[in-house]
């Protein structure tokens, strides 16, 4: 598990990769990439820029929104 000022370092960054992701959420690969699939979805609906590179990324804030830290996802 990672420690507290590594995720608060990572949180910082305007964009994340999957990688970036695995150190915030403790979860496989395929929930990640699923996780991942969404947010770019919402952030081209909602116009976020995303810059084009390699490997892709997602806007932090958005993952953020949409995947709560610390907060149990209601049935």
């Amino acid at each position: 598990m990672e420690n507290f000022e590594t995720i608060k370092e990572t949180i910082r960054k305007p964009w994340l990769t999957i990688k970036d992701m695995k150190v915030i959420y403790p979860c496989g690969k395929g929930v990640l990439y699923e996780m991942f699939g969404a947010v770019k979805e919402k952030a081209i609906e909602e116009k976020y820029f995303i810059p084009v590179c390699r490997p892709p990324v997602i806007p932090t804030e958005l993952l953020l929104k949409m995947y709560p830290i610390g907060k149990r996802k209601s049935s």
